[in-house]
């Protein structure tokens, strides 16, 4: 009787040569997007022309919320439509060069018995 088992086997790097697919793509856009959208809220927090006495920070933030929200869609929706652009380059530039940690994954299947 023989049983299959994998083996993943890991090699770490710190530059590698990527292109991204639409998933992974749309994952990194979401965190800047996101990232986007609070350092608006920050800003105009910050910014605003309300006085402070007068108005306090959480309603100030319910105002903009609708804001915040249309840069958010509008920030995905430009991350969408550059997604056929970011592929073009990176088979014209076979992949995009990033640094950073890289772990290549292998999975091999090994047999016992």
């Amino acid at each position: 009787m023989t049983h299959q088992r994998t083996i993943i086997e890991e090699h770490y790097d710190t530059k590698a040569r990527i292109q991204l697919d639409f998933i992974s793509y749309i994952k990194i856009a979401l965190f800047v997007c996101i990232g986007f959208a609070l350092m608006f809220a920050l800003f105009l927090l910050t910014v605003s022309p309300f006085e402070e006495t007068a108005v306090s920070v959480g309603s100030m933030l319910i105002s903009f919320l609708p804001t915040i929200f249309l840069y958010f869609i509008f920030a995905i929706l430009g991350s969408l439509l550059m997604y056929p652009i970011y592929r073009w380059w990176c088979e014209k530039h076979r992949g995009q060069l990033m640094s950073g940690k890289f772990a290549m994954i292998r999975e091999i299947e090994k047999e016992e018995g």
